[in-house]
């Protein structure tokens, strides 16, 4: 994989997880809860040292969201996640791009 798509699949991935807290935040807006589930969802993968053991943290939290009743969201698990191999710097800079996209939601007033 050239530098350019190794820059453009992490921007990729950080676009979604940001897309991702954002529609959590906005569809939880009434509930009140939603700043909270993506506290939760940032807590849950953060300490994950493993591909495998993220990846796995993270689509049980994103399976929740979309299948648990009392969220109901419509989330998804970004399908490249699912097919490039993480392991070593790409594994951490996918990890990086997860996070940072997350906060970064969190951190951007609502408008």
């Amino acid at each position: 994989m050239s530098e350019v798509e190794k820059e453009s699949l992490y921007a990729s991935i950080y676009s979604w997880a940001y897309k991702t807290a954002k529609t959590i935040l906005e569809s939880r807006k009434e509930a009140g809860d939603g700043e909270d589930l993506v506290r939760r969802l940032i807590y849950s993968i953060r300490s994950e040292e493993t591909p495998g053991r993220f990846l796995d943290k993270l689509a049980t939290s994103i399976a929740e969201f979309r299948t648990n009743r009392a969220y109901n969201l419509d989330v998804s698990i970004h399908s490249t996640l699912l097919k490039v191999e993480l392991r070593g710097d790409s594994f951490h800079l996918a990890k990086a791009s997860i996070l940072s996209g997350l906060l970064g939601a969190l951190a951007t007033p609502e408008g």
